[in-house]
């Protein structure tokens, strides 16, 4: 039937192929909706996680894309048991992935940072080819640091840069003014 057909188009243009998961196209949608809502409600709060896997290069040179692709579809299966009514999961692209927490305390927003980099170890086992795998995890809040898509994602992706900067496997707070919030 024709809503069958719009429905099937619709989840089509919202979750990516390979995952499963809500994709880029979603996240801007979903995005907007929330600050819409902030508008009606004054306290609103809600974060973002950007993730990366590590190492995720060594695995599709020496293994090949199609191992990647796996890895990829593992990371996406284990950020969907992370998913609830205020937890929505998107993968990005490549090796990203963006998670939005709605209404979740900082310190719980950090200990589901901390559980997904933990959950991450077990993607791929260590070989003589590569070496385990993690993720490299940057968080942003609203509205302490950005008010808006753009502002919010790019703080997000200087806290995960700032945590592959260090060594990567492991998660950081996005900074404003060179003190965390």
């Amino acid at each position: 039937s024709i809503q069958d057909l719009n429905e099937e188009l619709q989840f089509t243009a919202y979750h990516d192929y390979l995952t499963g998961l809500s994709n880029k196209q979603k996240l801007k949608k979903d995005f907007k909706e929330l600050l819409e809502a902030t508008n009606t409600q004054k306290n609103k709060k809600f974060g973002i996680i950007m993730l990366d896997i590590d190492n995720m290069k060594l695995i599709n040179d020496s293994e090949g894309h199609r191992a990647g692709d796996e890895v990829i579809c593992r990371a996406a299966a284990i950020l969907k048991r992370f998913q609830k009514q205020n937890i929505q999961c998107y993968h990005f692209g490549g090796d990203e992935f963006i998670l939005i927490l709605d209404n979740i305390p900082r310190h719980n927003i950090e200990r589901i940072a901390t559980r997904i980099r933990e959950a991450a170890h077990n993607l791929e086992p260590e070989t003589d080819e590569h070496p385990r795998l993690s993720a490299s995890i940057g968080i942003a809040l609203y509205p302490a640091h950005g008010r808006d898509y753009q502002e919010l994602l790019h703080n997000a992706d200087q806290a995960l840069y700032h945590v592959k900067e260090k060594g990567r496997d492991g998660w950081s707070l996005a900074y404003y003014d060179q003190k965390s919030i």
